[in-house]
């Protein structure tokens, strides 16, 4: 998308829930393989320019043009799916090598990319995109397809979308159905800031999701441990599944109950993304800068000891990051500011009240310090050094009142430690 983002133009997304009709699931289904086989194809001929060290074709316009001239022999039945299909699967390979050229030669950050493989019709998620051509909204509750027509969708999609412009529509399966992700194009308007200043630190954990610095507590839901039970019946049957076929991947009772498993695991994400949602906007309604910590989350699910799995297991079900993308990105439409602090500050190690830092901090849930006795909440105590050196890397635009920061409360309260 950034090849395509305009000068003083701003973007944001849009999706919503589809219903189409069966032959329009069929219609689905019939572009999403188009866009499987165009990559599929286009990754059998870049591996064959390789192994023969000739010109490689790795760009979209190369691959798209290649397809062109061999689709009457390789592919005579195209005229059945829209251009856009293929044009999918031929800027998902663009991509996809691209990412693979620069992870190897060091210029691409982040762990290192592999190379592409074919993509399978069981493993791989269904889906194409609308870049050219009448597409976007329809309706009020309905959006258009080329080569599909209107399909009905259960949002008011119309009014989500508002006036803005649709570059880009993309059609996902997901388990419980299909749904329509929508780039929408607006005119960047800057949100007025916040008449009255607010800060606050923010420390997010598995025992309590969320303890901001003035002490409101949002409680962990848990949503995968409720659904563990049903989980875990659906994994067995799925199992029994693969003992019973020799060709299990072809039987219907395992794909069957494979679906029923990834819609018992859509549910637990529909609620984990219902839970963030409330928790950001509150937290947008109530301050003008929250400062929360720069958590490795991928560092943190790292490991193999058994002991460790349930504390893996409960961090992946929080979606930390699923939060802080929320609230970034949320935070400018609202005229709040989010900063996320130094990811090496131990906010949980350092005592709120007299600065001191206490190396060995253990499991407990209350902190004591060492040196002036105070005893605190762990999380809460947490949250309140986050404010502070988030105060102290991005000030608010005003300045503050009192003097030492390190007993301020977000907005002037006193931290309310326990009598040691």
């Amino acid at each position: 998308m950034a090849k395509r983002a305009k000068e003083g133009k701003g973007y944001r997304g849009v999706k919503v829930k589809l219903d189409p009709t069966p032959a329009q699931e069929r219609a689905f289904t019939s572009h999403a393989g188009a866009a499987r086989f165009a990559y599929n194809w286009a990754l059998d001929r870049l591996k064959s320019q390789i192994e023969a060290k000739d010109r490689v074709d790795r760009s979209m316009e190369a691959m798209r043009k290649a397809f062109n001239e061999a689709k009457a022999s390789v592919a005579p039945w195209y005229a059945s799916n829209s251009k856009e299909a293929y044009n999918t699967g031929f800027e998902r390979l663009a991509t996809a090598y691209k990412n693979y050229e620069e992870s190897r030669s060091g210029k691409r950050k982040g762990r290192k990319v592999g190379f592409p493989r074919f993509k399978c019709k069981g493993r791989d998620k269904m889906s194409f995109a609308y870049t050219t051509g009448s597409f976007g909204v329809a309706d009020a509750h309905g959006v258009k397809c080329p080569r599909i027509g209107r399909v009905h969708a259960l949002e008011n999609v119309g009014k989500r979308v508002g006036g803005g412009h649709v570059t880009r529509m993309t059609i996902t399966k997901e388990a419980d159905g299909w749904c329509a992700s929508l780039c929408v194009e607006t005119d960047p308007v800057a949100a007025a800031p916040k008449a009255k200043v607010r800060c606050a630190g923010v420390d997010i954990g598995t025992r309590k999701a969320l303890v901001t610095s003035d002490g409101k507590v949002y409680p962990n839901p848990r949503n995968l441990d409720a659904a563990l039970a049903k989980l875990r019946k659906l994994d067995q049957k799925m199992a029994r599944q693969r003992r019973l076929n020799e060709e299990f991947w072809k039987s219907k009772r395992y794909r069957k109950a494979k679906e029923a498993r990834a819609r018992a695991y859509a549910r637990v994400k529909r609620l984990r993304e219902a839970f963030w949602t409330d928790v950001v906007a509150g937290l947008l309604k109530r301050y003008s800068h929250v400062y929360i910590e720069d958590v490795n989350v991928a560092g943190l699910l790292t490991g193999t000891d058994a002991r460790g799995r349930v504390r893996r297991r409960n961090m992946s079900d929080m979606g930390f990051g699923m939060f802080r993308r929320m609230l970034e990105e949320r935070a400018g439409r609202r005229g709040v500011t989010a900063h996320a602090i130094d990811r090496f500050y131990g906010s949980s190690k350092t005592c709120s009240a007299c600065g001191a830092y206490k190396h060995d901090l253990g499991s407990a849930e209350t902190y004591v310090c060492d040196s002036c006795g105070c005893i605190v909440d762990r999380d809460f105590n947490a949250a309140i050094n986050i404010l502070e050196r988030g105060l102290a890397e991005c000030p608010p635009d005003v300045k503050r009142r009192g003097g030492d920061v390190r007993h301020a409360v977000g907005n002037g309260v006193q931290a309310p430690h326990l009598a040691a």
